[in-house]
């Protein structure tokens, strides 16, 4: 099991790495888990059998889908297993989903081809903090739930 750094202000900039690579690594090692968690939305179960927490799951991605045009570029910052990146997919935009963990990147890859969204959808391994494209190169961003910008 990955070493989980308790979530707090930190009072070094040198204890961001180590910050980081606790995320990373918990990622990495429940990347399974989100995929299950995520699916229980579209059958409304587990979690999103309370219809409070799913309305509010429904609520963000309505809010996605009114803003973001056909055609788009977006990125997805912290994509996670891909839920959001593949919606915004779905909607027409051209996503780049970027995210820290590699496991948890091929997971929104995996996603992506099952859906048929594989062309639309471009996967970036990078720390979300520092990201490797120049300014004005995307029309939207998303950061939902991110963990690694600060």
């Amino acid at each position: 099991m990955p070493e989980i750094i308790e979530r707090k202000r930190l009072k070094e900039k040198s204890n961001l790495r180590k910050l980081l690579d606790s995320t990373r690594q918990y990622y990495e090692a429940y990347a399974d888990k989100y995929v299950e968690f995520y699916n229980g939305w579209s059958k409304q179960k587990d979690a999103f059998s309370n219809p409070d927490y799913k309305e509010g799951y429904n609520k963000v991605a309505k809010t996605l889908m009114n803003v973001v045009k056909r055609r788009e570029r977006v990125i997805d910052i912290d994509c996670g297993v891909g839920t959001w990146s593949t919606l915004l997919a779905e909607n027409g935009a051209n996503v780049i989903s970027l995210d820290y963990s590699p496991n948890i990147l091929r997971r929104c890859g995996e996603r992506a081809k099952s859906l048929r969204l594989k062309s639309r959808i471009h996967g970036v391994l990078a720390d979300g903090s520092y990201l490797p494209f120049r300014d004005e190169t995307f029309e939207g961003a998303t950061l939902n739930w991110g963990t690694t910008c600060f």
